[in-house]
């Protein structure tokens, strides 16, 4: 590789526990939100088969329930990338982004589950959403990103 071209390389320190705490959390907050938010419809919506495959059937012929789903997993995911976010000292957004990458790649282990266009939805949306997750900490944190590196000041 030509020497001129490593400038235009980005390089970040990737903080290895606060991405593995992330996706961690991401899992875990999903899931219980997921729960929380199953027994609450449940407890909510009159159905007169009460089995999980007549509630199932039920969720997947609204897009709005369908939607409202994957904005409970979208909130998983954002608390998860925050947490990596803040537990990162250097390039919040950049370790926060990556909670959004695993995240995708997970998505694209359990592909089929949702009707197709939600799972597009979820996989177009999840890196930027813990990228914005990322930023969210670093400007709420009022750390401004420190160069890369020294020799880069930018």
């Amino acid at each position: 590789m030509h020497p001129a071209l490593i400038h235009f390389i980005p390089r970040f320190r990737v903080s290895v526990l606060a991405v593995l705490g992330g996706i961690v959390a991401d899992n875990g907050l999903s899931y219980l939100f997921t729960i929380i938010y199953d027994i609450f419809l449940s407890s909510t919506l009159a159905l007169p088969d009460s089995t999980p495959e007549a509630f199932t059937k039920y969720i997947n012929t609204s897009h709005l329930l369908l939607l409202s789903y994957l904005m409970v997993g979208f909130l998983g995911t954002f608390c998860g990338a925050y947490l990596t976010a803040t537990l990162a000292r250097e390039d919040k957004i950049a370790n926060a982004t990556l909670v959004g990458v695993a995240a995708l790649l997970l998505g694209l282990f359990f592909w089929g589950g949702n009707p197709t266009w939600v799972d597009i939805l979820g996989l177009i949306l999840i890196v930027p959403i813990a990228a914005f997750a990322g930023f969210c900490a670093r400007w709420i944190g009022g750390t401004p990103e420190a160069p890369a590196s020294a020799d880069n000041p930018e």
